[in-house]
């Protein structure tokens, strides 16, 4: 089970990665073309999605009674990964979709709101679990 669990950790990092830089484009073209609102926050639901995969991954090996010795740096470098690199493109790619929606004049939705609180909450949620894992880790 643990080494299913790793190497599901290690997907799950790698396509939020990939989520994310997705992410940074569809920001890019929203900042030049209103009309691209819709696929940015389609992007950004998608990224959600898999935070949510990577926070419950994260929390499974929290609560795992026993983690092999051999697997812990794995674990240490994709966890060490996420805090130091994932949580700040998260919170940065939020960022600049706040500062491109404001620049336009672009009203969102109650609902895409609701969206974008959550997703902050996510990512703080993400960097707590992060640093639990980090902390039982190295113990």
């Amino acid at each position: 089970m643990a080494l299913d669990t790793i190497k599901d950790f290690e997907r799950a990092v790698h396509r939020h990665s990939n989520l994310i830089r997705l992410g940074r484009k569809a920001i890019l073209k929203l900042r030049y073309n209103s009309q691209e609102l819709d696929r940015a926050i389609e992007t950004l639901r998608k990224i959600t999605e898999e935070r949510r995969k990577l926070i419950n991954i994260m929390r499974s090996l929290l609560s795992a009674a026993y983690i092999p010795q051999n697997l812990n740096e794995n674990i240490d470098l994709l966890t060490f990964f996420v805090l130091e690199v994932s949580v700040n493109e998260d919170r940065e790619l939020l960022s600049r979709f706040s500062y491109v929606i404001k620049r336009h004049g672009i009203e969102l939705e109650d609902e895409d709101k609701k969206e974008l609180s959550r997703a902050r909450k996510d990512i703080e949620e993400l960097e707590r679990v992060s640093k639990e894992l980090l902390s039982r880790i190295k113990s």
